[in-house]
Formats: structure tokens, sequence, C-alpha cells
């Protein structure tokens, strides 16, 4: 799988207030500005990639992405701002192409397993930009971007609960499982062991 392709029809950041316009004017004004926010986020991608996340300036990425440099800012705060929203999209993209038909027949400790390797693997597809998005998360600041990331983490909850609903169903888990804990508990966990493996501990 390719996760950068899973970032096309990203919904773009409102940075204009309303106004009054010709009909079809602000379809073409959003659709201006998604475009942009597309290829902001593809140069990003390409660039944090190819020459490493560190290296990477924001100058590059307008200038790869084809737009002046107040531009990009007027999406992202920062870099450090892109790589979070570059997650998330990615990330909730990743949830949402899971099949649920596909593992279902699988039993649920192999389903959960399953789900957390998805995401680990997207993860190992650059360890050093997954170091820095982990650290970015840790102190992050930007109240949208916290926005994004608990809507990233709700949505993550969703499919566990999903697999762990079906396990239910089964007889694998009985009726009275508290399903949002079980949830909770298992992301916890997975969340833990990619900070040790990505520091190098495991």
């Amino acid at each position: 799988l390719n996760y950068a392709d899973a970032i096309i029809g990203l919904p773009a950041l409102s940075i204009e207030a309303p106004t009054k316009t010709q009909p079809g004017t602000q379809g073409r004004r959003e659709r201006n500005k998604r475009d942009k926010l597309n290829r902001i986020v593809g140069a990003a991608r390409a660039l944090f990639h190819t020459q490493g996340y560190e290296q990477t300036t924001t100058q590059q990425i307008a200038k790869a992405a084809g737009i002046a440099s107040g531009t990009l800012f007027l999406y992202v705060k920062s870099k450090e701002d892109l790589l979070v929203h570059l997650y998330n999209s990615e990330k909730q993209a990743l949830v949402a192409s899971e099949k649920r038909d596909v593992i279902a027949a699988q039993s649920l400790i192999d389903q959960v397993i399953h789900v957390f390797r998805t995401f680990m693997d997207y993860h190992a597809e650059d360890i050093d930009i997954a170091r820095a998005l982990i650290r970015e998360l840790t102190f992050l600041t930007n109240p949208e971007r916290r926005a994004e990331v608990d809507e990233t983490y709700r949505v993550i909850q969703g499919k566990l609960n999903e697999v762990l609903t079906g396990g239910v169903e089964r007889g694998e888990l009985k009726k009275r499982a508290d399903l949002r804990l079980l949830g909770i508990a298992a992301f916890s966990f997975y969340y833990q062991q990619l900070q040790l493996w990505l520091s190098g501990v495991i």
C-alpha cells in the first residue's frame, strides 16, 4: 500500500471568512485551497522520505508544491505542524481502507494483531519520520492539530470497537465485556510498544 496515495481529497483548512460571491466562485476557491493543500502534503511526504525530515525545510516544501513560502503558512503553522497533519490524514485513510470482511474469518486476537500490524507497517516505511512524529505528538501544542489527533484516535477506537463487537457476536468475549475499556487498553499497549520499538529498546 502506498500511503501517500491515501491523502487525495483531504478537506482544505478554512483560511478566509465567507464573502458574497457569484454562483460557483466559492466552489472554485475551495477546490483551489484543496488542491494547494494536497500539493503541500504530497511535497512534504516526498521530501521527508527522500532527504529526511530534519533536513527538509518549509522553503523546500513550498518550492516543491509550486507555491510561495508565505502561502504555505496559511495552511500549516510549521514543518512540525505539517508532519502531524500528514500523519492524521494518512492514518485515518489507512483505517478507513481496512475491510472488515477480509479479516472477519480470523480469531479476535488475530484481528486485533492485524490492525496493529498494519499500523506498524505504516511506521516502518520510514523510521526517521516515525520517530519525529512521536516527538511532535508527545509535545503537541497547536489546538487545531490536537483536534485532528483526537479525531484520528476516535477513528482507530471505532475500528477496534468493530473488531471487538465481532468477538462478542462469536462468543469470544462475554456480552458484559466493556468494549470501550478493552479498546483503550489495546491501543495503549500498542502505543507503548511502538515507542519502545522506535527508541530501539525492543
